[in-house]
């Protein structure tokens, strides 16, 4: 095309252009778009960025949580590994001892003993160390005059076997060696294996190797285990690091225990450091690092930016060609595209909304169901929507279906039970969207769980009853105290001072009588007292499971005389802060009414375990159970269903609870027994 037919083609776009309203407004908009997708470009850049590093630091941390516990592992087995064989060798020295008592032993004898026995060197010598048999008579002397001093300790009686650790030997070898006591004669029995076995051992398996291997693997730059007084063991590319006590990074890491991680420069790139401390034998504390290359990431984050740009720039391509089509298809594409908006607007906004929202059509087949809905209900995400509502919902607990029928909505609570077993409350909300001939069209559930919140609910109302009835409690005490002492100091000047004329027995009686009961009523307040006046905690760090079977021990012989088994399960190792008290006597009081419950007999159990930051306990019995209509009141002070009970023992459990920072719930079943939960918080330790 010639020049000036390629001046006409942009002189009619042009004015097209100025001509058309729509088309400017297009083309701005092509504009802006372009400039949002590359601000929406360098915000993907960043949060994908962040999230590569959140993964990289997640995943740096799992690899050296995983070297340590294999490097204490090798650890421990080297160390097992050294005590098995001396175990060995102080077993083949008694064998040899007994064998002396019944007759000399010959080198040609010991040399068979220690072939039999898998061990290097046996030998007989006297307290001065001259040797009278020997397996290896080539290398006895050397042996013998580098144990000189063991074999004294052992001739002077201070000890009936002696380790003498690894024996040097020439040229190049050493010896794990014992010196064991003579039975027949002075002097002791040496018996010795090639220290070989044990430096091949930790060759193939120790923590050197470990790292060596980690270091070889790709995207690990560097692995290694320092302390402060330097590098113990590093893969091969480590020549030098940081020492700790001039890092506070690498301090922190040592003191807390737990991984960290961060960005390092070296002179080779950019890397992720993650540091963790090792427990090592003999209590001997160090610091694993490791560092992973950056280079996958950045890779990552190129490509990523790439992909966006080409994107960015190919919605400006496309726009250009796309300006003469738009002209006509304007209204359309404006239609389809707010259609596309709102309906990934709607979708967005059900999928991060916390209620659940169920929709089903006049035919009942599920059109939305959102992610809070298949968190509350459980249902995969392969079977709604396009689900039939009846098959998820037998006993339509939404009210769907009675919404269609009646062309309404409705609002109540509902009640399910849970795939766990558990009671779950629902507020639900039902509505109903019409079509344009009035029909019903289409039903939408929004319910929300009201569990937690009725929870929170409950354990507030308790602790308000209980403050309330604690503080009447304190000024009805107040308030009788005074003239039931005036009653039992009158009671008692009848019973001393006064002289009847006839019936002096039964005046007296009357009179004990009279101080009788006021004492045991003063004593009913100050259990009045008590309540409304707790003594402050006294609260140390305990172990939770410790502490329930320390409580247990008391009603132990209780429970066996009532045919009772008592189980203690211990899922997690927990501390807590506890007055160790004031707990046990919540504790007994629960155990106490788990016994009452099964008078014929059954099983008390007791569980530990860890939810989040917070501990639990559950307590459970096969008793008889709780009715429904009681629970809400069992923790109601002086409420009781028992003959003989003051209906305290339950407001004290509530009361010790609240004062740990806890909350207690239960769950019972009609002859299927109780389960007492408490929640207390983690010690901060």
């Amino acid at each position: 095309m010639s020049r000036s037919g390629l001046r006409g083609v942009f002189t009619r776009l042009r004015d097209t252009f100025r001509a058309s309203k729509h088309t400017r407004r297009t083309f701005l908009g092509i504009v802006l778009l372009g400039v949002i997708m590359l601000g929406v470009a360098a915000i993907e850049w960043k949060e994908s960025r962040d999230e590569l590093l959140g993964a990289l630091e997640s995943e740096a941390s799992t690899l050296v949580t995983t070297v340590n516990r294999a490097g204490e592992t090798i650890a421990e087995s080297s160390a097992r590994l050294e005590e098995l064989l001396l175990e060995r060798l102080t077993a083949t020295g008694r064998l040899v001892a007994h064998l002396e008592e019944h007759g000399a032993l010959t080198n040609a004898r010991l040399a068979a003993l220690a072939r039999e026995n898998d061990i290097g060197f046996l030998a007989v010598a006297d307290v001065q160390g001259r040797l009278m048999a020997s397996s290896s008579p080539d290398v006895a002397p050397a042996i013998a005059d580098a144990a000189l001093e063991g074999i004294a300790a052992v001739g002077r009686g201070e000890y009936t076997w002696i380790s003498l650790g690894s024996i040097a030997l020439p040229p190049r070898s050493s010896m794990l060696l014992v010196a064991h006591e003579r039975r027949r004669g002075q002097g002791v029995i040496l018996a010795g294996i090639d220290d070989g076995v044990v430096l091949d051992f930790r060759r193939r398996t120790g923590i050197g190797r470990l790292l060596r291997e980690a270091g070889r693997t790709q995207g690990i730059e560097y692995a290694a285990v320092q302390d402060h007084d330097g590098i113990l063991s590093a893969s091969e590319a480590v020549t030098e690091l940081t020492e700790i006590a001039t890092d506070t990074f690498l301090l922190a890491a040592l003191t807390s225990g737990e991984p960290r991680t961060r960005l390092l420069d070296l002179p080779e790139g950019r890397v992720l450091e993650v540091a963790q401390r090792i427990n090592l034998p003999d209590n001997h504390q160090a610091l694993t690092r490791v560092g992973l290359s950056l280079a996958d990431v950045r890779a990552i984050q190129q490509r990523a930016m790439r992909r966006i740009l080409f994107i960015a720039l190919g919605v400006f391509v496309a726009g250009g060609f796309l300006i003469g089509f738009l002209l006509a298809q304007e209204r359309y594409g404006l239609l389809r595209e707010e259609h596309r908006r709102v309906t990934t607007s709607t979708d967005l906004v059900l999928d991060n909304i916390a209620d659940a929202v169920v929709a089903i059509d006049s035919a009942g087949a599920v059109t939305v169901y959102n992610s809070a809905a298949r968190r509350l209900f459980g249902h995969a995400e392969d079977k709604a929507p396009g689900a039939a509502y009846a098959d998820l919902f037998p006993d339509d607990p939404l009210q769907l279906h009675s919404a269609i029928r009646s062309g309404s909505g409705n609002n109540f609570e509902e009640a399910l039970t849970g795939s766990a077993g558990e009671t779950m409350f629902l507020a639900v909300s039902t509505s109903v969207i019409h079509a344009a001939n009035g029909f019903p069209e289409l039903a939408i559930a929004v319910a929300r769980d009201l569990t937690e919140e009725r929870r929170l609910r409950e354990q507030l109302r308790r602790r308000e009853q209980l403050s309330a009835m604690g503080s009447l409690a304190s000024g009805i005490a107040h308030e009788i105290r005074n003239p039931l002492n005036a009653i039992g100091v009158i009671a008692q000047r009848f019973r001393h001072e006064f002289v009847p004329t006839e019936d002096a027995e039964e005046y007296r009686a009357l009179a004990d009588t009279v101080r009788g009961e006021v004492a045991r009523v003063n004593g009913i307040i100050t259990q009045f007292l008590e309540f409304a006046r707790p003594a402050p905690l006294r609260t140390t760090p305990k172990d939770l499971a410790a502490s329930t079977r320390r409580a247990l021990r008391v009603i132990e012989s209780q429970a066996r005389a009532a045919g009772v088994v008592v189980e203690c399960e211990e899922h997690a190792q927990v501390r807590v802060d506890l007055d160790e008290e004031k707990w046990r006597q919540a504790l007994i009081n629960l155990f106490q009414n788990a016994l009452d419950a099964m008078p014929s007999g059954g099983t008390l159990r007791c569980a530990v375990s860890r939810d989040g930051r917070d501990a639990l306990l559950a307590i459970s019995d096969t008793g008889v159970g709780i009715s429904p209509d009681v629970i809400p009141r069992i923790f109601n002070i002086y409420f009781t269903t028992k003959s003989s009970g003051t209906g305290l023992g339950l407001t004290l459990v509530h009361q010790i609870v609240s004062e740990h920072g806890g909350s207690i719930d239960v769950r019972s079943v009609a002859h299927g027994g109780t389960t007492f939960t408490i929640r207390v918080p983690l010690a901060n330790t």
